[in-house]
């Protein structure tokens, strides 16, 4: 083995032991606004595509990122270089041959734990499949829930599907909190937006079954709307990913979530 190459396999065994075992990518302040990046994350589950916040995230982080891997490889050198009789000659010398950079590089990218998730933490939605939602319709005169499910087959279908997870009588409440509009009638979800995302990745179209249950009405052109939470001994069926049927994601001005000021479930 020659010089070089023993200079360099000391170079690759430095690089292991100064390098952490496990470090995450983006450095995360509790106090930072990352409500830019929710946003795009529920584009990309609205859209049925999760490269839309993927894509965003690197193309923003790309210079952050580079950056940090930059400074860490001349951290590195220079600590290795003080281990010889004269470190500027060696940490000039070790410059002129890109397969250092590459080494540690190598090591790096292996140990670097894309800590995305944290980038959306704590951000939970309300979501539903419109496809298994219903309207209600304009009602031109004054009835009551019982006298719309009978008229109205799609109702009437409907409400034996929410029956699984809420009563008859919070049923009747959400049909006579909607009557007064249009409404779109709907069984759904509060799931953590980043679990959503990560289902989306795995296969399109994908099945994801959420615990917690919301039953409710929503008017987004009025700003209207009612809920209730479900039976915690159900689980709703969202699929993901049909870009045909996209899932609706409650967020932004006019959300059922606006609407309350709930804090139930995080839709800015």
């Amino acid at each position: 083995m020659s010089p070089d190459e023993e200079f360099r396999e000391d170079w690759k065994k430095f690089v292991a032991d100064f390098l952490p075992n496990r470090f995450k990518r983006y450095d995360i302040n509790p106090s930072d606004d990352n409500r830019g990046y929710v946003a795009v994350l529920v584009e990309a589950l609205q859209k049925g595509d999760p490269d839309i916040f993927f894509d965003e995230m690197y193309n923003n982080s790309i210079d952050y990122c580079s950056q940090q891997e930059y400074q860490a490889y001349q951290e590195c050198k220079k600590e290795f270089s003080k281990e010889w009789e004269d470190p500027v000659q060696v940490s000039n010398d070790m410059e002129n041959y890109s397969y250092f950079y590459d080494d540690f590089v190598e090591v790096y990218e292996q140990r670097e734990q894309d800590n995305w998730r944290d980038l959306v933490s704590c951000t939970d939605v309300l979501v539903w499949n419109p496809k298994t939602s219903v309207h209600t319709g304009w009602v031109r005169d004054p009835q009551d829930a019982d006298a719309e499910i009978s008229e109205n087959p799609a109702l009437k279908d409907w409400y034996q599907q929410a029956l699984i997870y809420v009563s008859a009588q919070q049923i009747r409440t959400i049909i006579d909190n909607g009557l007064d509009y249009d409404v779109e009638l709907f069984i759904g979800g509060i799931c953590d937006a980043a679990d959503l995302l990560e289902a989306l990745t795995e296969n399109q179209p994908n099945i994801f079954h959420a615990s917690s249950v919301v039953v409710g009405a929503y008017d987004g052109l009025n700003g209207a709307g009612y809920f209730e939470h479900g039976s915690t001994n159900a689980r709703v069926m969202l699929v993901l990913g049909d870009k045909k049927n996209p899932l609706n994601v409650d967020f932004g001005s006019y959300s059922l979530g606006d609407v309350f000021g709930t804090s139930e479930w995080t839709w800015r």
